[in-house]
């Protein structure tokens, strides 16, 4: 039979990492096999369901979808495509095929550190084998897909590695299926546990945002508080400033009529003792005008002859 022909794999949502391990069969008649090739994301999400966090719980049992397709490269039927791969449709249009058709659909669970394997027709089996989670909650995956030939004997048509969050999707194509090539999409569905798990996650976060904003507006109510206290403080301050400058101001008038009275008795009592000092000093210089008028008198009297 002819020999497998190359095949590429693509991640859609999450950039995982591939370590691609791959096997073709050979055909006797040819030298040498066409080595796989490992092409990068395509680009643009798939209409799935969006995928919970990596911190979400960790499953022991993961939940797989499988897609598999015939894609031609030419469209031959112009069919539209079948309503059950409407979820992986936008992926679908990333590769170089002009029309695809189901083969088949199947949903399984598979457990950590055991192989599942998800038949697609009579020649090939696609087998999955979960090998635990890596840091960022992403299901690290061994993946082959083993091609049956019509003398019985197994070949691996691929075998790599992978890892997918749940809602990713890996895609695998350029296997051979006359008329065309296989196309496998293999989606980790997120399960109830996965799903409440985000859930919990997304209450936690909205809890924690709520009780920041709660903190935050809490520490503006205080600061608010800080600053109208501050304010009442400092107008309670002015107020007592003011009351006690009117107060000042009340004694200073009170004493202000007293400091006049004393004043007018003080010019009150000056001005007597200076009508006094007047008196004595006018009646000191009548006194003296008058002695000064008897030494006079006695120095003009004439004494003629003895008087005695």
């Amino acid at each position: 039979m002819n020999a497998l022909r190359a095949f590429s794999i693509c991640v859609v949502l999450a950039a995982c990492v591939f370590t691609a391990l791959p096997s073709a069969a050979q055909d006797p008649g040819q030298n040498s096999p066409t080595p796989p090739v490992i092409q990068g994301p395509p680009g643009g999400p798939l209409a799935l369901p969006p995928a919970p966090d990596g911190n979400a719980a960790q499953q022991s049992v993961l939940k797989f979808k499988m897609y598999a397709l015939l894609g031609q490269k030419t469209a031959n039927t112009g069919a539209a495509l079948d309503p059950d791969l409407k979820p992986i449709e936008s992926a679908l249009k990333k590769l170089p095929y002009a029309e695809y058709q189901k083969i088949s659909i199947d949903e399984r669970e598979v457990p950590d550190g055991s192989a599942t394997q998800f038949p697609i027709n009579a020649a090939y089996t696609l087998v999955v084998e979960p090998k635990g989670n890596d840091p960022q909650g992403a299901a690290q995956l061994d993946i082959h897909v083993d091609f049956m030939q019509d003398d019985g004997k197994t070949l691996s048509a691929l075998k790599t590695s992978a890892s997918a969050k749940p809602g990713d999707a890996l895609l695998m194509h350029g296997m051979p299926l006359s008329p065309g090539e296989l196309v496998i999409a293999l989606v980790n569905v997120p399960g109830d546990q996965q799903s409440q798990g985000g859930k919990s996650d997304q209450d936690q976060d909205q809890k924690d945002q709520q009780q920041q904003q709660d903190q935050s507006e809490q520490s503006k109510d205080q600061d608010q508080d800080k600053q109208q206290d501050e304010k009442k403080d400092e107008e309670k301050k002015k107020e007592e400033d003011k009351e006690k400058k009117e107060a000042q101001q009340a004694k200073q008038q009170e004493t202000q009529p007293e400091q006049k009275d004393e004043e007018k008795k003080d010019e009150a009592e000056k001005k007597d003792n200076g009508s006094l000092e007047s008196i004595l000093q006018s009646l000191e210089n009548i006194d003296r005008k008058e002695q000064e008028e008897v030494r006079n008198k006695r120095d003009r009297i004439d004494f003629k002859g003895d008087w005695w």
